[in-house]
């Protein structure tokens, strides 16, 4: 009698295990959040003591769970291929390692992990961070011992962030200058005069280009200015060996190496650009002021798109809308697909998205949805892409609260439906809703179709 209660409660006990599998249950609140590969870093807050937690995905397993410091209100970590830098003390920067979470090496900084700040830099083995109070400093994670330091200004801080290019470490400081080390001792190379609006900073093999209002080449061996003109504008793609740059009047390809002018493209207050930066191509979307559009009761509306070769400016695609369609937007211009979003002239409530393939330009498949206020200004976004699942996201542009997501199936375009509560994590094989209150929160692990409306 007891064995036969036992083995009922141990089959209970296992049920509960097997439906919990896919759901982490935490109390604390939920400050933070990242997909990196397979895993989830979420650091969370309960007792006025922050965590990191690490979950392998698909499917979600638990690895570990350490206290840590931070930002107490918004926290965030570094991820790295083999491993997390954060705060794990106060005034104190770690290194942790990313399959168990132990730590691999600490120092003490005023650094502070949290979305957008500056001054940190993993490269190969080497760490460059902002250490003790206001200083710069070289690490070696494996060896864990300091390589070299040097002292900031006190009155300044890192504003553009740490980027190396060979044997050369180059950052912006917040009183506008730009500094050139050698990583291999901290010492500097060259610095720059104060330049009055730094917004940002690219490198490249031979070329440091820095826009600041104007933009302009400097050696990046010397710093001095290599280019005979410096253009006015600001920087909108940088491609191999050439920035795409945005004037008042013109876009503009420039060869990173001369600043020599590659080709231009009037903006006239009507053009939109769109950049694949990866596969050297930009696009152009066109709005229409002629007389058709008065025929489709729209008082204005993209027109055309046309994507060209950045290198050579060979015009390789181009889409005019025809009697029946008129071009809403381009969206998820990514390596493989892009798609266009069209309004139709005779039914505005249905809404087309053409799916064409990068490698050859070919239209590929189609998606349509219904919209529940015709006549609005709606821009319809690629959310999300696999071999199985494409979500759009239709959003009212005059109105960014109302917006809608809608699933469909990737190779074959049928919509599956609306769906609510996006979730925070998608993989192709499973997503993930990170369910946040006041003091607890839960994970879980579910296919897309179970956020459907």
């Amino acid at each position: 009698m007891h064995f036969n209660i036992r083995r009922t409660v141990l089959i209970i006990f296992a049920v509960i295990l097997t439906g919990c599998a896919n759901e982490i249950n935490k109390d604390g609140k939920v400050l933070y959040y990242e997909k990196n590969d397979e895993n989830l870093f979420l650091i969370y807050q309960v007792k006025n003591e922050n965590h990191l937690l690490n979950a392998k995905l698909n499917p979600m397993i638990e690895k570990w769970d350490k206290a840590i410091s931070g930002h107490p209100g918004t926290p965030s970590t570094k991820i790295y291929k083999n491993n997390i830098a954060c705060n794990c003390k106060k005034d104190k920067v770690c290194i942790l390692s990313k399959e168990n979470g132990e730590k691999v090496l600490d120092f003490d900084s005023t650094f502070v992990f949290s979305p957008g700040s500056k001054g940190f830099l993993l490269d190969d083995s080497t760490i460059y961070s902002i250490c003790g109070s206001n200083s710069l400093c070289a690490y070696d994670v494996e060896k864990a011992e300091k390589i070299w330091e040097i002292e900031l200004n006190n009155d300044t801080s890192v504003s553009i962030d740490l980027q190396i290019k060979d044997s050369t470490l180059v950052f912006g400081t917040d009183d506008g200058v730009v500094h050139a080390l050698s990583v291999s001792d901290g010492k500097t190379i060259w610095e720059t005069e104060a330049f009055e609006e730094l917004t940002s900073i690219h490198l490249f093999s031979d070329t440091v280009v820095v826009d600041h209002g104007d933009i302009d080449g400097l050696d990046i061996s010397s710093g001095e200015s290599k280019w005979i003109k410096q253009y006015t504008a600001k920087v909108r793609c940088v491609m191999d060996g050439i920035l795409v740059i945005q004037e008042e009047e013109f876009f503009r390809a420039v060869f990173v190496e001369n600043g020599s002018e590659n080709w231009t493209y009037p903006r006239n207050g009507t053009t939109f650009l769109t950049c694949q930066e990866e596969l050297s191509l930009v696009a152009f979307t066109v709005r229409n002021y002629s007389e058709n559009v008065a025929e489709t009761n729209v008082s204005e509306y993209f027109d055309k798109i046309y994507i060209f070769d950045a290198g050579s400016f060979e015009r390789v695609f181009d889409f005019n809308s025809d009697d029946g369609y008129t071009v809403l937007n381009l969206t998820g211009f990514l390596t493989e697909n892009f798609d266009i979003a069209l309004e139709n002239h005779d039914d505005t409530e249905k809404i087309q998205i053409d799916r064409y393939f990068v490698e050859d330009f070919e239209k590929n498949i189609n998606f349509k949805f219904t919209v529940e206020n015709p006549g609005q200004q709606i821009y319809v976004n690629n959310m999300y892409s696999d071999s199985s699942y494409s979500i759009f996201r239709r959003t009212n542009i005059n109105d960014q609260t109302d917006e809608t997501n809608y699933l469909f199936e990737s190779d074959t375009g049928e919509l599956l439906g609306k769906i609510s509560g996006y979730p925070e994590i998608i993989t192709p094989e499973n997503s993930y809703d990170i369910v946040s209150y006041d003091e607890y929160f839960n994970i879980i692990e579910k296919s897309l179709e179970d956020f459907l409306d």
